[in-house]
């Protein structure tokens, strides 16, 4: 049985002066991955999830530095839940959220150095429910995401860079008590670029620190990525 769904976006920009710009945007989106070959039932095909994305936000640019601040909401509508009827069944009146703010920077420190940061704040919970996990967090959500990377362009040559991430702990899965650790990752490399062709040496996970990441479901977990060292070669013609 065929099934169909429609997505849209909408953006608005708004030029305040030369250095500060307000946004705003409301887009759709929708999968089929809960839902596809289910039935209600009554027989019919279950209709697809759809999520929707509200922001607003504003944007400082300068020669030197650029940065923005934005809040947001993500909504997942039309999700599965138990049929209050018979619980054999779903239906689609499920409903999940997630406010947040998000904050972003970059900054040319000197004409060989930049660096760019970012930071977001996530809350996340379940709004409508027929399984009796409403007001639930919503399982593998960080609350705190961090970034941050410093590129230094030695000459026209050669150049380095070092990239750091950090999140919180957050829940295995929506509900659950059992938390996942929060981890920092460090990442560093050497680049050395010619006309033609380029090097580069990077290591991921510099410290080797043992994370782990969610599988979504409460009885496994997979480990993150170990320390890895890598060496790339590119030639152009």
């Amino acid at each position: 049985m065929p099934v169909s769904s429609t997505i849209w976006q909408l953006g608005l920009t708004w030029q305040l002066n030369d250095q500060l710009t307000l946004f705003t945007g409301h887009n759709t989106g929708f999968d089929v991955e809960s839902s596809a070959a289910a039935r209600s039932s009554s027989g019919d095909a279950l209709e697809p999830e759809e999520s929707a994305q509200t922001e607003l936000g504003i944007r400082y640019s300068a020669d030197e530095f650029r940065g923005s601040l934005a809040l947001f909401r993500i909504e997942r509508l039309n999700a599965l839940t138990t049929d209050p009827i018979d619980s054999d069944f779903s239906v689609n009146s499920g409903e999940q959220r997630v406010d947040g703010v998000e904050l972003e920077g970059s900054w040319q420190f000197n004409s060989a150095l930049q660096l760019q940061a970012g930071y977001a704040y996530m809350d996340g919970e379940i709004t409508e429910s027929n399984d009796g996990d409403r007001g639930n967090t919503l399982g593998d959500l960080a609350r705190h995401r961090l970034n941050f990377s410093a590129n230094w362009q030695y000459d026209n040559d050669w150049s380095a860079f070092v990239r750091a991430n950090y999140s919180s702990s957050r829940p295995l899965v929506t509900g659950s008590t059992w938390q996942l650790d929060g981890y920092r990752l460090i990442g560093t490399g050497l680049r050395y670029q010619q006309s033609a062709w380029s090097a580069q040496l990077a290591v991921n996970n510099l410290l080797d620190e043992l994370y782990y990441t969610a599988s979504g479901n409460g009885f496994v977990v997979y480990p993150g990525e170990p320390q890895q060292v890598s060496l790339q070669l590119m030639w152009q013609w």
